[in-house]
């Protein structure tokens, strides 16, 4: 992969088919992935500059990442692992590049159960608070109406629907792929 030898000599790479619970750091757009081993990123910081992972995905995709996230495991992983040898370390896993799936297939999404809810309650104007949520300090400042968060994969988010001010539900909110999942655990009247 001369893409990567550009940054590190000494790699090995092999097909992977796992489920990884490492901290990752995690760069995408709309069709793209690639995942770099925290620990590995930031050793690499200090001689290849901060922006060497946003670099890498340039490289490989032709594309700027939109998103970038720390996520606590990968699951369900297809694709190339690169182990790579770095400052007399050897990093297992340092980089993932996912198998890309092609455009024109449409994938199975999850299946829901129904459930009933009361006929006074219109869906369209329902919205979603987040119950419980870490950030950072510095965010609180700019947190209001529609703030927006990002949520690493497989994060589980509890959350309040809204029609109003009135709490009509709850629930749980997670991210799944390129899509968000919510589970509606209450119906309130």
């Amino acid at each position: 992969m001369k893409e990567i030898e550009k940054y590190f000599q000494k790699i090995n790479t092999n097909n992977l088919k796992d489920n990884l619970i490492e901290e990752y750091y995690l760069l995408k757009d709309d069709h793209n992935e690639l995942y770099i081993k925290s620990e590995f990123f930031i050793m690499t910081i200090f001689t290849h500059g901060s922006k060497w992972a946003e670099n890498l995905f340039k490289d490989l995709y032709n594309a700027n990442p939109k998103i970038n996230d720390i996520v606590n495991q990968v699951n369900n992983f297809v694709g190339l692992s690169v182990d790579i040898e770095y400052n007399n370390n050897s990093f297992k896993n340092a980089i993932l590049i996912p198998q890309q799936k092609p455009d024109n297939i449409e994938e199975n999404k999850n299946t829901c159960t129904e459930i009933t809810l009361p006929e006074n309650i219109n869906l369209k104007n329902v919205k979603i608070r987040i119950l419980r949520k870490k950030v950072p300090l510095d965010f609180i400042e700019n947190l209001g109406s529609g703030s927006q968060f990002l949520l690493s994969e497989n994060e589980k988010i509890e959350v309040e629907l809204l029609q109003g001010e009135k709490v009509i539900g709850k629930g749980v909110l997670e991210k799944v792929e390129e899509g968000y999942s919510l589970e509606i655990t209450e119906v309130q009247n």
